[in-house]
């Protein structure tokens, strides 16, 4: 077989294995043997502007989100009070004044308050579980059929459906052990007389001195309902960010790119922080 017969048969199978163009500095077309045709080619297939397009609006549109909570994240830091920081503070307020009403009419609200951000964010961690195993399922059912492209759509979508529900778990979590805790706790610096006491033989870790005995400060307390409210504010954020993620699916780049716009504008709207009253100013 001659070398030009090769060349073409090599660049038909090139083609068929999906190559956009052959990796070859011409392509060579069979003619009459008394002559021989050479029509040159492209080195390197060039991406079209639509598709430079598609993939400028993903990665504008990521970054685009990628930035603004970068951004709240440094506000907070500077001190500036958002939405999550003031209710992180307010929960642990909160405790303070459950604390201060204590008895059976003040652990009551409190028992009841609980119970219903409990069953809110378990009910989202199922939703968002739920959602989660139908995207996986889609996947695993037809990914043989499926380009690279509409894999990375699903799993994106998929992966921040899972950190809601992982987020909501973690809430209702802290929330639960803060129920436990509330009737327990005591300030023996204030003078507060703990109504239990936790004994060394007790605690499974080490480090506790034996002939000592330990009561639970409220200051754990504060904690954990803080902690509360950060994990549930993070549920909501990767729930509000796996919508961008359905549009991509369903409407493309250009319409993600989009919403990405339309979802800064929203986050900013809910993460600015309650009316604030000034009480009382202390000199630096």
């Amino acid at each position: 077989m001659k070398l030009p017969a090769l060349v073409v048969i090599f660049a038909l199978a090139a083609g068929a294995h999906g190559f956009s163009r052959p990796i070859l500095a011409s392509r060579v077309c069979r003619t009459p043997p008394a002559t021989m045709v050479v029509v040159p080619s492209p080195l390197v297939a060039v991406p079209s502007p639509l598709v430079l397009c598609r993939a400028a609006s993903v990665a504008l549109g990521a970054g685009n989100l990628a930035q603004y909570h970068l951004r709240l994240s440094h506000l907070e830091k500077e001190g500036q009070p958002t939405w999550r920081a003031v209710q992180a503070a307010t929960r642990a307020s909160w405790v303070t004044y459950v604390r201060a009403n204590a008895g059976l009419q003040g652990y009551t609200y409190a028992i009841q308050t609980l119970r219903n951000a409990i069953t809110a964010c378990v009910a989202l961690t199922g939703t968002m579980l739920t959602a989660f195993t139908v995207t996986m399922t889609y996947l695993r059912t037809v990914k043989a059929e499926l380009e690279w492209l509409v894999l990375l759509q699903f799993s994106s979508t998929g992966l921040l459906l899972l950190f809601s529900s992982y987020f909501f778990l973690q809430s209702a979590r802290a929330m639960t052990h803060a129920g436990f805790m509330f009737p327990v706790a005591a300030d023996p610096d204030a003078g507060e007389v703990p109504p239990t006491k936790i004994s060394p033989e007790a605690l499974a870790a080490g480090g506790w001195r034996p002939n000592a005995i330990y009561a639970l400060r409220p200051r754990s307390i504060e904690v954990t309902m803080a902690k509360s409210e950060t994990a549930q504010w993070a549920g909501l954020r990767f729930l509000y960010l796996a919508i961008t993620g359905v549009v991509w699916i369903c409407g493309g780049e250009i319409a993600f790119f989009v919403a990405t716009l339309a979802m800064r504008r929203f986050l900013a709207g809910i993460d600015r922080p309650p009316e604030l009253a000034e009480i009382e100013a202390t000199a630096i």
